[in-house]
């Protein structure tokens, strides 16, 4: 515990009378085995932090030093938590599990390190001691929270688990199992029929929560994610409740409507709730619960939440006071956290789309007016949830139309006056979203009578052709040919062979991953989406074009322009251009001088942008190719395209952006309307 945790005074007492009643007699009994004992000194343990000492929490401590019992969940019987060889351990549960409400008795040297020393032994009887309840049918398990062996148990982690917290290194919750163990207990709590309704219920669901949150830790790695799931799935066995709908994100999302829909200012348990979901989702690797939470609708539960304490703050129609708007600052920080950091869990963008029809602009308008009373930090942290979050995604022409419908909506519900009383930061940052819509959108409606068909390059010989008799590799599906021939030349002349494997793990992203999982605006076409991010890639180039024209003749001096092709990285806020040399080019115009007539080249990566650069010179000399990068997920992508005559100032040849739509006049009215 350190040298700066207290010294209890209790402990000090010794065998004294403590008020009467826990005597040198009684601990003495306790520490005999009698059951009677032992549970005078928990209930009298129960009443008061004055009774705590460490000599009384020893007396119950020291029964389960015994060795607990092997065992197969199938072997036990129903009432072995009942057999009067272990009803001690159950009746000595009582003062521990109640010791978690006793803040100053559990910050003392002596009986902190008490419960360390006891920690595994206890653990390990409680594993026991709950395997031998939950092997019981539902009906038999009991209604009576407070007597009830899994409240008991709760109760008990959660006095342990706030000594972990108080303790360096921790023993709790490195313990393997434990967060299983606290899984299950929490699940077993809310199915607990004493829980169903009632104020009561509701606080005795709140300690779980806590074991929860606290077992749970800040940084959870994906070993305790893994164990959590290990626990849903005994709990569903156990209870033989397959098929019921049970999992961590109906459980949790009960938990929180429950807390919540009380009404009022959210209390802590929302709080926990709140933290606790980013906790299980936003972490630093994929795991099947953030795709399980995201399919259960937490996402637009998580909206509406925030959006319902926007709301109630300003349901007087006054500005909230700052000591108003603080108290809510728990659940909107980890809230926003939350949705923002879902946006980029998958490469698809169904969650995006989620979000954005569930009001997730409107949520940001809504809670513009209080970020005049946000501390400047908080300001910080939200807008960068907000703002850098949603900007990787307007690259895509589903968001892009999902936004505008979105504003649409804002146009109508007046969100103009709401952004004005807001500070600056938040109208520079509402403007660019609402620029880059508008912009974007002319790009969508530039070209809308165009039919999106995808142009094939043959793999082997790099014919193009947009018909559909071009077949692709069945192994990686990614290089195309022609005919069957070149199909066998390729195989063998141009090292498909070797190749085919790695194309297939390529990390890339098309427009069809974009779309894989969507279900709204399925009118878009994959191919659609990939042309869409190849005009915006190209208007955006065109604009600047004397800036890549400068890059070109500082970073690439004796490269002709010709040769040189165009990044632009929408994975950055705002999208960043640079350069780089296209060796295919380069060596064609060194053959070219030399009068030789080159050859395709076929040892280039697979996936290169050697690769795709030899294939688009092949196929037009006249086409400068762009790595476009796009982040999805947790990682960057690259698509690669051609755009036809780009450095003689025609990259944007064939858009019509002077098309005009209602949608576009009424954005570029809210956009009048931004003013700074």
């Amino acid at each position: 515990m350190g040298s700066n945790r207290k010294k209890s005074k209790a402990t000090h007492r010794g065998s004294e009378n403590v008020k009467g009643v826990l005597t040198k007699k009684v601990l003495t009994a306790a520490r005999n085995g009698s059951i009677s004992a032992i549970t005078l000194v928990g209930r009298t343990l129960e009443e008061s932090g004055e009774h705590y000492t460490v000599e009384a929490i020893d007396s119950l401590l020291c029964h389960f030093r015994e060795n607990a019992p092997t065992f197969n969940r199938t072997e036990i019987s129903f009432d072995a938590h009942k057999d009067p060889a272990y009803k001690k351990h159950t009746a000595a549960l009582i003062g521990i599990s109640a010791l978690h409400a006793y803040k100053d008795a559990i910050n003392t040297e002596e009986l902190g390190n008490l419960l360390k020393t006891s920690w595994q032994n206890v653990f390990l009887w409680v594993e026991f001691l709950y395997a031998s309840y939950s092997s019981k049918q539902p009906s038999a398990q009991g209604q009576n929270d407070e007597d009830s062996l899994p409240h008991l148990l709760m109760g008990s982690f959660l006095t342990f688990l706030r000594v972990d917290g108080e303790l360096s290194p921790h023993f709790v919750t490195q313990t393997p199992g434990a967060m299983r163990m606290t899984t299950q207990l929490w699940i077993h709590e809310g199915l607990d029929p004493g829980n169903s309704a009632g104020p009561r219920g509701l606080d005795l669901i709140q300690d779980g929560t806590i074991a929860f949150y606290l077992a749970l830790g800040p940084e959870p790695t994906i070993e305790v994610l893994n164990e959590i799931v290990e626990g849903l799935n005994e709990v569903v066995e156990g209870a033989n409740i397959v098929g019921q709908g049970l999992s961590i994100p109906s459980i949790w999302q009960a938990r929180f409507r429950s807390s919540f829909g009380a009404g009022g200012e959210p209390g802590q348990a929302t709080y926990l709730l709140v933290d606790m979901l980013t906790r299980l989702t936003v972490v630093d690797f994929t795991h099947r619960l953030q795709d399980v939470f995201l399919s259960h609708g937490t996402l637009p539960l998580m909206i509406n939440c925030l959006s319902t304490t926007g709301a109630r703050l300003f349901s007087d129609g006054r500005t909230p006071t700052s000591i108003t708007v603080n108290s809510v600052l728990p659940i909107i920080l980890p809230g926003f956290r939350y949705i923002s950091c879902m946006f980029h869990v998958t490469p698809d963008i169904q969650w995006i789309l989620q979000a954005i029809d569930a009001g997730f602009l409107e949520l940001f308008v809504r809670c513009s007016p209080m970020f005049p009373i946000f501390p400047v930090q908080v300001q910080e942290i939200i807008l960068e949830c907000f703002f850098t979050a949603l900007s990787p995604t307007l690259i895509h022409l589903p968001v892009i139309l999902a936004l505008a419908d979105a504003m649409k909506r804002l146009k109508v519900q007046k969100a103009d006056d709401l952004i004005r009383g807001s500070t600056s930061e938040v109208k520079r940052a509402w403007r660019t979203v609402v620029e880059t819509v508008a912009k974007r959108l002319k790009v969508a409606l530039a070209t809308p009578s165009q039919p999106f068909r995808r142009k094939y390059i043959c793999d082997y010989c790099c014919k193009v052709d947009s018909a559909s008799t071009f077949k692709l590799c069945a192994g990686c599906g990614r290089a195309s040919y022609c005919s069957k021939e070149c199909q066998v030349k390729g195989w063998k002349e141009r090292k498909h062979r070797e190749q085919c494997n790695a194309l297939k793990q390529w990390e890339g992203i098309t427009g069809k991953d974009i779309l894989t999982e969507s279900r709204s605006r399925a009118a878009i076409s994959p191919s659609q989406v990939d042309i869409f991010v190849r005009d915006v890639a190209r208007v955006d180039a065109h604009e600047n074009l004397e800036t890549l024209r400068n890059m070109a003749k500082s970073q690439l001096p004796g490269v002709h322009i010709e040769d040189v092709g165009v990044i632009v990285d929408y994975s950055e806020t705002p999208p960043a251009f640079d350069v780089f040399p296209r060796p295919e080019c380069i060596g064609a115009r060194q053959d070219r001088e030399r009068g030789v007539v080159r050859e395709i080249v076929y040892d280039f990566p697979p996936a290169s942008r050697e690769r795709s650069g030899e294939k688009l010179w092949r196929a037009d000399e006249n086409v400068v190719q762009f790595e476009i990068y796009l982040r999805r997920g947790l990682k960057k992508f690259v698509l690669s395209v051609g755009v036809l005559r780009f450095w003689d100032g025609l990259g944007s040849l064939g858009l019509q952006l002077d098309v005009r739509s209602d949608e576009l006049e009424l954005i570029e009215s809210m956009l009048n309307n931004c003013s700074i």
